[in-house]
């Protein structure tokens, strides 16, 4: 009923062109999968790079020019063509792939059909649950609470995106383990990861904590303010899932995930039931605060339940490694503290930048000197070895 007629139109070309972008998503992942499969990584993760990197520099020269959320789908659309064309290239004309239509094992055929079709199940819940606070704000508030609320959500998806990307790597090694059923391995390789996504996970998220009110200021302007309350409100409990990153894929590999489809129709069943008195007495911030409500319930109760019980996974040495990581957020906590206490982040982006490198440098003294193990410090100084290497010969 907040929704112009005007709107309604825009809405309608929007709904046409995103259902040719999840067409051609569909086709792009099948190569992509390949890429991946085949342990790809560089390539699948450079092309993911350059489409994240291409979208605001075709974009924002577009919106500055006048155009709206139309011409926005529109590049959505050729950076998603674009990738699938470069994906299946790779596929068939490096990697050599050859497909053989003839000769069918149903079984298996089968047995893909009911894996795939768990899993797009499993997505479209995890979709319904995220979208469905906009489709409550359009019916309680309208379109100024939609764009308070997408920001928040825009920031959290990046959030997802950046923290999610490490657990592809592994996919390959869960599978072989599985195969092998080896699940005390598997077991140790969950909670060995889980705690150097948490050294990452934990670094955004509070480093948003600190300076992502500025930020959104800057980026968005005054009239969103609360979008920093309601990105803080999604990003929060999803960074207890988000150390967990390999469960997913360990669940996938065991072929134990269908279990998990039932959970999440709950979820989003009690995030509609509690989102919409929220987001009628409080807004954008009260339709994030019941999705943060049941997104608690899942990512740290349902789902630490689940992956002990279901998935076999050492759940209580998981905890114990999270609480010895989060000593390590002190000293960045106090130093947080201090520059909130103080104001010290002016309206710029270069004082931003300036105290956020600070705090990057404050968080990695404090988590090296109290938390990281062997393995871990060697990891990092062979990133940071790899990086310097490389910008050297660049240079040369």
């Amino acid at each position: 009923n907040n929704i112009t007629e005007q709107e309604y139109i825009i809405f309608k070309q929007l709904f046409c062109i995103l259902a040719l972008i999840t067409f051609v998503t569909v086709i792009n992942c099948f190569f992509s999968s390949l890429v991946i499969a085949n342990e790809k990584f560089i390539f699948a993760k450079a092309i993911n790079l350059i489409q994240i990197i291409l979208a605001p520099i075709l974009t924002i020269p577009l919106l500055f020019n006048g155009y709206g959320s139309i011409a926005i789908f529109h590049i959505k659309l050729f950076l998603i063509i674009l990738v699938t064309i470069f994906n299946a290239y790779y596929c068939l004309c490096k990697l050599k792939i050859k497909f053989k239509f003839g000769n069918v094992d149903f079984k298996l055929l089968k047995s893909i059909l009911i894996f795939a079709g768990s899993i797009t199940i499993q997505s479209m819940m995890d979709q319904l649950n995220w979208q469905i606070d906009k489709f409550i704000l359009a019916w309680t508030s309208g379109s100024a609470e939609i764009s308070i609320y997408s920001v928040g959500s825009t920031l959290n998806s990046y959030y997802i995106m950046l923290s999610s990307a490490m657990a592809s790597v592994f996919v390959a090694e869960i599978n072989r383990l599985v195969v092998l059923k080896k699940d005390r391995e598997i077991s140790n390789l969950f909670v060995k990861t889980s705690r150097i996504f948490a050294l990452f996970v934990l670094l955004i998220i509070s480093g948003y904590c600190v300076f992502g009110k500025a930020f959104i200021l800057i980026w968005a302007g005054v009239e969103y303010d609360a979008s920093y309350y309601v990105g803080l409100l999604l990003m929060l409990p999803v960074t207890v899932s988000l150390t967990m990153g390999l469960g997913q894929d360990i669940a996938r590999a065991k072929n134990v995930h269908k279990k998990q489809i039932f959970i999440n129709m709950v979820v989003s069943l009690c995030n509609f039931v509690i989102s919409v008195p929220f987001a009628i007495r409080f807004g954008a911030i009260g339709s994030a605060l019941g999705t943060f409500i049941c997104e608690i319930i899942i990512c740290v109760i349902i789902q630490s339940i689940y992956y002990n019980n279901v998935v076999k996974l050492n759940m209580k040495e998981y905890f114990k490694e999270m609480l010895r990581v989060l000593r390590g957020l002190v000293i960045p906590v106090l130093y947080g503290i201090t520059i909130l206490r103080f104001n010290l982040v002016k309206d710029n982006f270069s004082s931003i930048a300036a105290y956020g490198l600070i705090y990057i440098l404050v968080y990695g003294v404090s988590m090296w000197g109290t938390v990281m193990t062997s393995y871990e410090k060697e990891l990092l100084l062979k990133i940071i070895c790899k990086a310097l290497n490389f910008n050297h010969k660049n240079r040369k």
